[in-house]
């Protein structure tokens, strides 16, 4: 879910006035605050905030943990392919490497942006398709380049899964139901201080904003870790411009450059 900081203040804003109204409308008054109110309903509504919240952003976090892992991994193995590919003959290891380069490329390029949208980019799967071609069609002269051939296509099969995995990440987010939960509790929370009648104090004030503003920024905390690849602190691409980087220092280490 990927949300502007203006849309968040307007749905913010809304929700609160929202709130007032529905307090007021049902005659919430300051003395009540000892009561029922006071001591049962606004307890439990915090309790349950607390612990949505608390669940939601565990979710998130460990989903963004997880597919920064993933890509890190995914990186890894395209790196292990890269290296297979200098016990490959000259003609047919080019071929591979520059299938490989595209393929990092195009999810680069393409898959990221898609990524924050919970989906993957044609581009990356045609590409994919190519480099697979590409190591199935390596010759085998003898029983040590059919060995070599065999753990390429297992490293190939390596960035298969991984992409297939970023698949499931980049559409995994936190359950609907909990996110319901936390904004119509918070709503309470946030509303309930300001929709009680009766003379405010500055201190009274004070503290209904104080409150207001930390049930918005916990809230806001969730909704921006909703996709592991957008918000706040999106899970971003670095692992593998890292391992195109690392692909120019293996030619230079095996002499193709």
């Amino acid at each position: 879910m990927t949300l502007s900081p203006l849309s968040l203040l307007i749905a913010v804003a809304v929700l609160t006035v929202a709130g007032v109204v529905i307090v007021r409308r049902f005659g919430f008054k300051p003395q009540e605050d000892g009561g029922a109110i006071g001591s049962l309903i606004i307890p439990c509504l915090l309790s349950i905030y607390l612990i949505a919240v608390a669940m939601g952003i565990v979710i998130g976090w460990e989903n963004n943990r997880q597919a920064a892992d993933d890509v890190v991994a995914e990186a890894t193995t395209a790196t292990d392919l890269y290296w297979s590919t200098t016990t490959f003959p000259s003609g047919s290891g080019e071929q591979v490497r520059r299938e490989l380069r595209t393929y990092v490329e195009t999810v680069i390029r393409n898959d990221w942006p898609e990524m924050r949208h919970g989906e993957l980019s044609p581009a990356g799967d045609s590409a994919l398709g190519r480099l697979r071609a590409s190591v199935a069609e390596v010759p085998t002269s003898d029983q040590a380049a059919a060995l070599d051939r065999m753990v390429a296509r297992q490293e190939v099969s390596g960035l298969v899964d991984k992409r297939i995995e970023r698949a499931d990440s980049a559409q995994a987010h936190i359950p609907r139901t909990l996110v319901l939960i936390t904004a119509i509790t918070a709503l309470a929370i946030a509303a309930l201080p300001f929709g009680m009648g009766g003379t405010r104090t500055r201190a009274g004030l004070f503290w209904s904003v104080t409150n207001l503003v930390i049930v918005v920024s916990t809230v806001a905390a969730l909704l921006f870790l909703d996709n592991p690849y957008a918000g706040l602190i999106p899970v971003e691409s670095e692992p593998l411009e890292q391992a195109l980087v690392g692909f120019d220092r293996i030619d230079q280490v095996t002499g193709r450059l």
